[in-house]
């Protein structure tokens, strides 16, 4: 990776942005599961929402059998682990800054969210959501930042009942 292609992925991926997504995971998580986020899915969970390929197939309902998915998507595993590595520092700084601003709690159960009648404005507020700050657009391509939250919010809510990390780790191809 050339030291442009580092700034970029910097820039692209940085610690306020992810937060955003990182924050609608836990939400959804907690709610379906009425437990704590394994702190090790949040690993997981960036890469299956920010990658296109992964996030155009996810399922539409969350009851869908995560093996079965799996099996009808399998070339989704094949990078899965590169991506899972290459967003490893994003994914750590988000929930660092998110603990930082007082919205989430680590423990040793997991994560939980301080104050949980928390709504997205007041999150834009909270991390000061600048809209140039996390816009994706440019000349080459765009995306969808409304596809990327409710994605992060399916799979919050998709990994919220399967309630195995071990399970969806193996399922994706990827050790703890």
């Amino acid at each position: 990776m050339s030291y442009k292609q580092s700034v970029e992925f910097q820039n692209l991926y940085n610690p306020i942005f992810c937060s955003v997504f990182v924050w609608r995971f836990i939400i959804e998580y907690s709610k379906e599961s009425h437990k704590p986020v394994p702190i090790l899915l949040l690993f997981i969970a960036l890469p299956l929402v920010f990658t296109e390929n992964s996030r155009k197939v996810l399922p539409k309902n969350k009851r869908t059998s995560m093996p079965v998915w799996i099996r009808e998507n399998a070339h989704l595993k094949v990078s899965f682990t590169k991506r899972v590595s290459l967003l490893n520092k994003s994914v750590f700084d988000a929930i660092s800054y998110l603990v930082a601003k007082g919205i989430i709690d680590v423990e040793s159960g997991g994560i939980t969210i301080l104050d949980e009648k928390i709504s997205t404005r007041q999150i834009n507020q909270y991390l000061n959501l600048d809209k140039s700050l996390i816009s994706l657009e440019s000349e080459e391509s765009a995306v969808d930042l409304g596809e990327i939250y409710k994605a992060s919010s399916f799979v919050g809510r998709w990994f919220g009942r399967i309630n195995s990390e071990t399970l969806i780790y193996g399922l994706l191809g990827v050790r703890p």
